[in-house]
C-alpha cells in the first residue's frame, strides 16, 4: 500500500483490487463435498492402472499426499475435466500417477512412480462402461525433492532446507521508532518507509531481523539513479530493498510488465554492484498480475523468472484476505493468500528457490478496512494468525513434484496510524501478535 495511493477513500479504508477470477467458472465458487459427507458408489471390479475424468461440480479438485484428511496434506488442486491415470482405490481415496507430458514421474532409481491422492467419488465413472474401480493395497509416498543452494541474495539468502516457518511481522510506513521498539520486543519481520536511519539502526541491534525498506516513489517510474538515490544508496547489505509499489508508478497489465521488469532489473543489479544487498522485485497488489491471462503468465515468465531463478533478486507481492474468515477457504487461498503460487506453476519460477516476500498483508475489504474497522476480535485474529502460517508453511506442486515453501515472510499493515490509515492500524492487537513472533 502506498502513502497516499488512493485518491477516492475514506479514512481508514482504501479501494482494494479483487484478486481477478476471469477464466473460473462460476461453479467454481463452490466447495467440493468432504469426504464422508457426500453419496457413496459402489466399487466394481475393474483393470489398473486405468485413465478417468475428473467430474465435479466444483472447478477444482484438491489432490493430496496421503489418504488423509489432515492439516498441510494438500499438494495442490486439478481443473475439473482433467484426465488422470487412476492406479487403485483405497476406501474412499482413488491413487493417482504424478506425470508430466504424459511420461510418469519416478523416484530416482526409476522403479517406484511418484503418487498422490484424491477423492474416488469424483472419478467420471462413465468412460469404460460404466465400471467403477476396485480397492488395492497402498502405494508410495509422493516424492519431496530438496532445494538447492541459489545464488546470493545478500544477508538474508534463501536457505536451503523448506522446514523454516514463515515470520509474521510489521508494516510501519514511516514510524521507524515504534519498528525499532517492536524489534525489542521480539518481532522479526519488518516493512519501513522513508525511515532508513532507523531500519539500519534496527537491523544493527537485531541482526537476525528481515526489514524491507522502501521509499514512497510517486506516479513516475524513476531512473535506476534516481531511485538509488531515493534508497540513501542502497548501501546497508542488511537491509532488504523495495523499488515501486502496486500500481502507483506502474501497472501490471501486460503493457507494462517488460518496463516494471525492467526497472527492477537494472535497479537490482546496481544494488548488487553497490552493496550486495537483497532487492525484491515486483511488488504487486492484492489480485494481481492478472494470472488467467496468458500473455501475462508468459511476460512473467519471460522478463520476471530468470531474474529470480539466477539469484538477481527475490519476489514481492501484497497478499491480503479480504476478510479474516477467508483464510479457512482452502478452495480459494490461491486466488488471495497464496497467489503467489501461480509464479511457480504458471510463469516458470523455480519452486526450489526460497524468496517470495509480502511487504503487505493482513486482512482489506475494500471500501471497509483491514482488521479493526471490521472490529474483529482477538480470538479471531489469533486464529487468523494461526492459520497464515500454516498456509504459507505449505509445500508448492509444480508438475506433480511437492516443494518446501519459497514463502519467507509478510509484514501486516499496518502499525501507527499514519497518514489516516487507523482502519488498518493493529496497535489493539499487539498482545495477540507478540505471540507469533
Amino acid at each position: 500500500m502506498a502513502k497516499n495511493s488512493r485518491t477516492a477513500k475514506t479514512a481508514g479504508t482504501r479501494t482494494a483490487k479483487k484478486p481477478v477470477k476471469t477464466g473460473r467458472a462460476a461453479s467454481s465458487k463452490t466447495k467440493p463435498t468432504a469426504l464422508g459427507n457426500s453419496e457413496t458408489r459402489d466399487i466394481q471390479p475393474t483393470t489398473f492402472p486405468t485413465r478417468r475424468r475428473i467430474n465435479t461440480d466444483a472447478g477444482y479438485l484438491r489432490v493430496r499426499r496421503t489418504p488423509a484428511l489432515e492439516p498441510g496434506n494438500i499438494l495442490g488442486v486439478l481443473r475439473n475435466g482433467a484426465d488422470v491415470e487412476v492406479l487403485g482405490v483405497e476406501g474412499a481415496w482413488a491413487r493417482i500417477l504424478l506425470s508430466a507430458g504424459g511420461a510418469p514421474i519416478q523416484a530416482e532409481d526409476a522403479t517406484v512412480p511418484v503418487v498422490c491422492y484424491m477423492s474416488a467419488q469424483y472419478l467420471d465413472l462413465s468412460q469404460v462402461g460404466g465400471a467403477t474401480l476396485s480397492p488395492v493395497t497402498s502405494g508410495p509416498p509422493v516424492v519431496t525433492v530438496p532445494p538447492v543452494q541459489p545464488a546470493d541474495h545478500g544477508v538474508h539468502a534463501p536457505q536451503v532446507g523448506g522446514n523454516q516457518l514463515p515470520r509474521l511481522g510489521l508494516h510501519t510506513l514511516g514510524n521507524g521508532g515504534l519498528a525499532r521498539e517492536e524489534a525489542d520486543n521480539g518481532c522479526k519481520f519488518f516493512c519501513m518507509m522513508d525511515s532508513f536511519s532507523d531500519a539500519s539502526q534496527l537491523v544493527a541491534k537485531h541482526p537476525d531481523a528481515i526489514v524491507l525498506a522502501r521509499r514512497y516513489v510517486g506516479t513516475k517510474i524513476p531512473s535506476t539513479d534516481d531511485m538509488i538515490g531515493q534508497l540513501e544508496g542502497a548501501s546497508n547489505r542488511a537491509l532488504v530493498y523495495i523499488g515501486l509499489n502496486e500500481a502507483d508508478p506502474a501497472g501490471a497489465e501486460s503493457s507494462n510488465i517488460p518496463a516494471r521488469a525492467g526497472f527492477d532489473k537494472a535497479l537490482a543489479t546496481r544494488i548488487k554492484q553497490v552493496s550486495g544487498a537483497t532487492y525484491v522485485g515486483g511488488t504487486f497488489s492484492m489480485g494481481t498480475p492478472d494470472f488467467t491471462s496468458n500473455d501475462v503468465c508468459l511476460l512473467m515468465k519471460e522478463h520476471y523468472a530468470p531474474l529470480y531463478n539466477n539469484g538477481l533478486m527475490a519476489f514481492d507481492m501484497h497478499n491480503y484476505s479480504p476478510k479474516i474468515e477467508h483464510i479457512d477457504r482452502d478452495d480459494d487461498l490461491i486466488w488471495y493468500e497464496r497467489r503467489y503460487e501461480f509464479l511457480f506453476t504458471h510463469c516458470g519460477f523455480d519452486p526450489r528457490i526460497r524468496a517470495i516476500y509480502s511487504s503487505e498483508t493482513g486482512v482489506d475489504e475494500g471500501g471497509v478496512g483491514g482488521i479493526p474497522a471490521h472490529n474483529y476480535t482477538s480470538a479471531q485474529f489469533e486464529h487468523w494468525c494461526n492459520r497464515w502460517i500454516e498456509i504459507h508453511s505449505r509445500p508448492i506442486v509444480v508438475n506433480g513434484v511437492s516443494y518446501p515453501s519459497p514463502y519467507v515472510g509478510g509484514a501486516i499493515f499496518q502499525y501507527g496510524s499514519y497518514s489516516g490509515w487507523w482502519g488498518y492500524d493493529v496497535k489493539n492487537y499487539m498482545n495477540v501478535l507478540r505471540k507469533f513472533y
